[in-house]
């Protein structure tokens, strides 16, 4: 699988995470899928990543914990540390899975908009870039970033 050009500034830990989870939602789906004959055109969507390229610099100077940031995110229903497995936790990577009141997506939504309440400010740096990604099949990342959430 490819990792699309808009992920290539992440560190090469990051993108290696992105590649694991898209395997993992990979082999999850593929079990929804009764007997199909063309495997590469499966769509897969499920359990989108949620990504944060921090800056820094910007968390500095705004004199915001980045640690902060990562709890109140985690505090969300749906909202799973990534990678597991007795490794830590990413504090850039959040793996978002439907819950049994609330899909993915709404979840997402949920996030940045508490996001934007809190953190989103005129004329300052931002905090960082916020990405959503799909596994949209077998060798594609579907990506979006998300604006004005940590700025405008």
């Amino acid at each position: 699988m490819k990792l699309p050009a808009v992920l290539h500034s992440l560190n090469d830990d990051t993108k290696q995470c992105i590649m694991e989870w898209a395997n993992m939602v990979q082999a999850k789906h593929i079990s929804d899928v009764v007997d199909s004959d063309d495997d590469d055109n499966i769509t897969y969507f499920g359990d989108p990543l949620l990504i944060i390229e921090w800056n820094e610099t910007g968390l500095i100077q705004r004199n915001v914990q980045k640690n902060t940031v990562v709890n109140y995110i985690r505090t969300f229903q749906g909202c799973n540390p990534f990678p597991g497995l007795g490794r830590l936790p990413s504090g850039s990577l959040f793996y978002i899975v439907d819950t049994q009141n609330i899909e993915a997506q709404q979840i997402i939504n949920n996030i940045i908009y508490g996001l934007q309440r809190t953190y989103a400010r005129i004329n300052v740096p931002s905090l960082g870039k916020v990405y959503s990604v799909f596994a949209e099949r077998r060798d594609k990342l579907k990506v979006g970033e998300i604006l004005g959430v940590f700025s405008l």
